[in-house]
């Protein structure tokens, strides 16, 4: 099995792109994806 994470700083157009790909990642098997963001939620 395979981790990866991510920390994800700042402009929030770029964080949702990077969601996406993240999601697409994760839905194959063997690896675990676990992200941290900063920024304001909306």
């Amino acid at each position: 099995m395979a981790k990866v994470g991510f920390i994800k700083l700042g402009n929030l157009g770029m964080s949702q792109v990077v969601d996406l790909i993240l999601d697409e990642i994760a839905a194959r098997k063997g690896i675990e994806v676990m992200s941290f963001g900063t920024g304001a939620k909306m």
